[in-house]
């Protein structure tokens, strides 16, 4: 709300900080941004829908002409030609006006009042009121403007104004810092425990760790990419593209840039060399994973004047647990490595040995990006310059210790944000490092050089048209819901599978053959673990799915993956002893289409190598869904039994995935099973996406275990 006016400007409050802001006449209904809070701003211009006629929305009438002219108004009332008597209205009014003339002059004054006010309130300073989506589009096109005048911002007048620190100045050229970052997370791992972190939820992912990068370090936002399977549409982060686009960000540098590329996955020692882990890297296999040491080639030969590389790796969540492998704790060989960068690079390494870069539900985007975010966003630095380097170590600090003073919602540090979380039963510890240095002879800030081109984004071009037709066919008919109900997954995408050749591809070519009982029995299983996932199915399944659960009345909520910590014992523990009666149908459902699919499949050998395959897959699916259904009663026995351990600020617990089976007898049968006929597949249909697939779910844990959790979602 504008506090002072002058013929120059207003003076605002920022909403976000109660800064005082000068605003310019030219500034009227243009964007710009607080310095000190971030906050994206606009003054817009007065508009009233009915001003009064003859009367200035701006100026307010002296008393005295409101009261002249509503004594002439007054001398018109109730005269229909418009021409008053005037003896008869002395005779009427005489030296006292009337309570009406009275009435009606208050009235008028009011209602002049009013209309000034509500000319005024227009000047109010409005906040976006889509927050996150708006912010993104506004400081697309605005950050470079507002960053021209941090440094010297001017009033009115066009002098440097005391109090207005931040202001941007629209008559100043627009600064753009020679500064870019490479954003690359690893979301629904192939062979891997999956990670959070991507643009599908900006409020947690790349989005707004890239707003954080344009407001507190100066970031322009055309040079700031983001490569992540998250990101619908975009290319995916595999090997050869995670590689190509380093490469091509890299090279294409100026000496004057400052560079950051930015990696939130998994890492791995193979023998004492260290890898990160692209979408499709298999943690085992060297020849899958990207050398962590050609990583720091490509940015020692890069031309920019700093390069930082930031390291967010050996991620867990504990509520989510090894679902598969990875997330173990950080080794002390691949710390060594990772923290001896070549000269010229720095680096920021998530945690240290025997440690984890975490992932929490109060912060599901990980603890380090989240931190990060929250310091740019408030510990602005308001007198930096094209020339600065960028604060590494000083970031790094805050990150760790916190920012207790100068800020108004004060950075907790690592530890008070990891204070309910655990690992196996141990307090979760994380701490932050930074190693290396900037080259000392970095070309300076230079605004007559042409800025480089926008990071370009490298994805995979797949010639061989057959061998993709089938992928997409095999993903489509082999459409299955998660083993477990809790999570779902974002799903593989198409690029993951390996391309078969023409003639490969040829071979799995099912020949047009009328539905054969087998067949029917494939597709029914499919639809019956759709129905007792809870997850909404494939648009083509849908109506078959909902039929499904209408008819056999699958109680779904018998398959809570959270509970609330109870009021009442008793009443808990009895309510758990309904779902598990509630899940013998459950069961039924799965066990009959097993059985069914075995009696069926005994002559599966004659049948084309197509069906062959779906057949094997989707029995080792139905053996894995057996088997984890028997660690689900077992957990929920455990749980009328005991309840677990709850952490200080949860509300309950989640089921998280273990690799270790702990239920009941059959079920660990049932997994050993799954394990054969994935084996069998793998061995029978080399080299094909049915082999991927089965890799996949042979390193997907079964067990299942309660972990506290914050809440439910």
């Amino acid at each position: 709300m504008s506090e002072a006016s002058n013929s120059n400007g207003h003076i605002i409050r920022c909403p976000g900080c109660q800064q005082k802001l000068s605003v310019t006449p030219e500034m009227i209904g243009k964007l710009f941004r607080c310095a000190k809070c971030g906050k994206n701003l606009q003054v817009k211009p007065p508009v009233h829908p009915n001003p009064l006629p003859n009367v200035p929305p701006l100026n307010l009438p002296a008393l005295s002409s409101i009261a002249t002219s509503t004594e002439k108004s007054a001398s018109n009332v109730g005269y229909p030609s418009g021409q008053p008597n005037t003896s008869d209205f002395r005779k009427t009014v005489g030296a006292k006006p009337s309570l009406t003339h009275l009435l009606l002059l208050a009235f008028l004054i009011l209602f002049s009042a009013a209309m000034v006010a509500g000319a005024i309130y227009s000047w109010r300073v409005v906040l976006d009121r889509d927050k996150e989506v708006q912010e993104a589009r506004q400081i697309a096109s605005n950050v470079e403007k507002s960053h021209s005048s941090i440094k010297n911002p001017v009033n009115g007048n066009g002098q440097k104004a005391d109090g207005d620190k931040g202001l941007p100045n629209p008559a100043a050229p627009a600064i753009t810092f020679p500064r870019r970052a490479l954003l690359i997370a690893i979301n629904e791992y192939l062979y891997a425990n999956p990670v959070q972190q991507g643009y599908a939820n900006s409020w947690k992912g790349l989005d707004k760790l890239g707003r954080a990068l344009q407001v507190g370090w100066r970031f322009p936002a055309n040079q700031i990419a983001q490569l992540s399977d998250a990101i619908q549409g975009g290319p995916v982060p595999l090997k050869k593209n995670v590689e190509k686009t380093v490469e091509d960000f890299c090279s294409s540098c100026r000496k004057q840039d400052q560079a950051l590329v930015w990696f939130t996955g998994h890492a791995t020692m193979v023998g004492d060399k260290a890898y990160l882990a692209p979408l499709d890297g298999d943690l085992i296999q060297e020849s899958t994973l990207i050398p962590l040491d050609w990583v720091f080639e490509k940015l020692k030969a890069s031309p920019a004047r700093q390069k930082v590389l930031v390291l967010d790796v050996f991620r867990f969540n504990p509520v989510i647990g090894h679902e598969r492998p990875g997330s173990d704790p950080l080794p002390e060989a691949f710390e060594k490595i990772a923290l001896t960068p070549p000269p010229g690079v720095e680096v920021v390494l998530a945690c240290g040995k025997d440690q984890n870069s975490y992932e929490t539900e109060e912060e599901p985007m990980g603890v380090l990006p989240f931190a990060i975010s929250e310091v740019l966003n408030s510990q602005l630095t308001r007198d930096l310059t094209p020339d600065d380097p960028l604060p590494v170590a000083d970031l790094v600090e805050k990150v760790n210790q916190g920012v207790l003073k100068g800020v108004k919602a004060p950075i907790r540090p690592l530890s008070e944000r990891l204070e309910s979380t655990k690992r196996d039963g141990k307090p979760a510890i994380m701490k932050v490092s930074a190693a290396g240095k900037p080259s000392a002879d970095g070309a300076k800030y230079d605004e007559a050089e042409p800025p480089p081109p926008s990071p370009v984004l490298a994805r995979t071009q797949v010639e061989n048209k057959a061998g993709r037709d089938l992928n997409a066919q095999v993903l489509k008919e082999l459409a299955l819901p998660p083993i477990r109900r809790g999570r779902a997954e974002t799903g593989l995408h198409l690029e993951t599978l390996p391309v078969m050749t023409v003639e490969e591809a040829s071979k799995y070519r099912d020949n047009p053959v009328a539905e054969t009982p087998l067949n029917k029995a494939m597709k029914q299983a499919q639809i019956n673990l759709w129905a007792i996932s809870g997850i909404d199915p494939p648009p083509d399944l849908k109506n078959l799915v909902m039929d499904v659960r209408r008819q056999k009345k699958v109680n779904l909520e018998a398959m809570v993956d959270f509970y609330t910590k109870p009021v009442d014992d008793a009443r808990f523990k009895a309510s758990i002893e309904t779902n598990q009666k509630d899940m013998a149908k459950v069961f039924a459902m799965v066990e009959g289409d097993y059985e069914t699919l075995k009696e069926l499949g005994e002559d599966v050998g004659n049948e084309p190598k197509r069906l062959q395959a779906h057949y094997l897959f989707l029995k080792a699916r139905l053996e894995a869904q057996i088997a984890n259904l028997y660690e689900y009663q077992s957990a929920l026995g455990s749980m009328r039994k005991e309840l677990p351990a709850i952490e200080k600020g949860h509300s309950g617990w989640r089921l998280a995935s273990t690799i270790k089976l702990r239920g009941d007898r059959a079920g660990k049968q049932a997994e050993k099973d799954q394990k054969a006929d994935l084996k069998k597949l793998i061995d029978k249909f080399p080299a094909s996406p049915w082999a991927v697939l089965a890799r996949r779910d042979m390193l997907t844990s079964l067990g299942l275990e309660w972990q506290s959790a914050a809440k439910k979602d």
